[in-house]
């Protein structure tokens, strides 16, 4: 029932567990204008522009080591088609089967 929740969200949701994306609702393709089955195994730092701090290792390794989120701040991502857009992005760690996984935020 989670998933149908996060499906449903107006932003973009993706779930990451070891470094690749394991969840992405509809908004998180429609931003990133590619299919989940494009997007799920995908290193999560591949969706972002080089220059950006997207989800870089040192926010990923602050909310591994138990902050409740890393703070929203503003990213680049790359789209399938290489168009470059500017999103606002949050992480959070949660717990998915068993799995300490980070969920990310991302509101264009």
């Amino acid at each position: 029932s989670l998933r149908r929740l996060l499906r449903l969200l107006p932003e973009a949701v993706v779930v990451i567990s070891a470094d690749r994306i394991t969840y992405v609702n509809d908004a998180a393709q429609r931003l990133f204008g590619a299919h989940e089955s494009s997007l799920l195994g995908r290193l999560a730092l591949e969706l972002f522009e080089p220059d950006s701090l997207a989800l870089d290792p040192s926010r990923i390794a602050t909310t591994q080591a138990g902050a409740p989120s890393a703070p929203m701040v503003l990213e680049q991502v790359v789209r399938a088609d290489g168009m470059v857009r500017t999103v606002e992005t949050t992480a959070t760690l949660m717990d998915e089967r068993g799995q300490n996984s980070i969920l990310a935020v991302l509101r264009e």
